[in-house]
């Protein structure tokens, strides 16, 4: 079970509102994910991720990975897709 914790209110930055978009919103198409390993709650659990997509660009696949004590203990891909459609 992957917990997420927020940081303290005075450690919280204001993000800026988003750019507007002139795209079509992305949408999930598959998600599989592993857990690995057991983690600890008073251990720090550190997320990677980095993104591939394929030849013509519609259906970018996000990879997660999650470590803790220099092990993986998650690991999750997701492929979304991007309608070309008005």
């Amino acid at each position: 079970m992957v917990l997420p914790r927020s940081r303290p209110p005075s450690r919280h930055r204001p993000h800026p509102p988003p750019p507007p978009t002139t795209t079509h919103p992305t949408h999930p198409t598959t998600l599989h994910a592993t857990f690995h390993h057991y983690t600890e709650h008073h251990t720090p659990t550190y997320i990677t991720t980095h993104t591939t997509t394929n030849d013509n660009n519609q259906t970018p696949t996000t990879h997660i990975t999650a470590h803790q004590n220099n092990t993986t203990v998650f690991t999750a891909q997701l492929t979304t897709h991007t309608p070309t459609h008005t």
